[in-house]
């Protein structure tokens, strides 16, 4: 099978305009528990009652990623800095971990690529 430069940039802009349209369909689509995709960010209440206290409080980031984690009780921000014994770290040192997610781009990435790199190395061949 022979592979002019017409049809390899056709395919190549066709496996951009795909790609484009996934990412594009990726974040227009509703995300729902029954697709193991998180709902929506947040707790369904804004405010939560401090386990040590009675306190109420308005949830921070704190309280949200313990959320996420699974714990059901909260503490507000004196009783939590009060129970650990230290003092409040700086918002400088409070920068959250980011999760590498790359998802199927590397597949795409693979699938897309290979087949052009060996249309080019049979050209030059």
């Amino acid at each position: 099978m022979d592979f002019s430069p017409e049809y390899l940039f056709a395919a190549a802009v066709a496996a951009a305009a795909f790609l484009v349209l996934v990412l594009w369909g990726r974040g227009r689509t509703r995300r729902t528990r029954s697709l193991g995709r998180m709902a929506g960010r947040g707790p369904a209440d804004l405010r939560y009652v401090c386990a040590s206290c009675s306190g109420r409080f308005t949830h921070s980031r704190r309280t949200r990623m313990a959320l996420e984690k699974g714990a059901r009780s909260f503490y507000c921000k004196a009783c939590h800095t009060r129970a650990l014994g230290v003092k409040s770290p700086a918002k400088s040192q409070m920068v959250p971990q980011r999760k590498a997610r790359l998802g199927c781009l590397p597949v795409v990435v693979v699938m897309v690529g290979l087949p052009a790199v060996l249309g080019v190395l049979q050209r030059l061949a």
